[in-house]
């Protein structure tokens, strides 16, 4: 899923040492489901607040008697 897919193929390969994280890291990461606002940067303090908020929505929607 990655948009230099050769790049990673070649580090999985041990044809070549990443020099970045970007090398290996998959662009862009898609959060629209959380409904954060659009910006640049993100704490990982909001981000994470905006997960755990999104998997108890979730969960309440399974409904009564689900546990995991």
């Amino acid at each position: 899923m990655s948009n230099d897919q050769g790049s990673v193929l070649a580090v999985a390969n041990q044809e070549q040492q990443p020099i970045n994280a970007k090398q290996i890291i998959k662009d862009p990461m898609y959060l629209e489901f959380l409904g954060l606002k659009r910006e640049s940067s993100y704490y990982e303090k909001d981000l994470e607040a905006a997960i755990i908020t999104h998997l108890q929505e979730f969960l309440l929607e399974l409904g009564n008697g689900f546990s995991y």
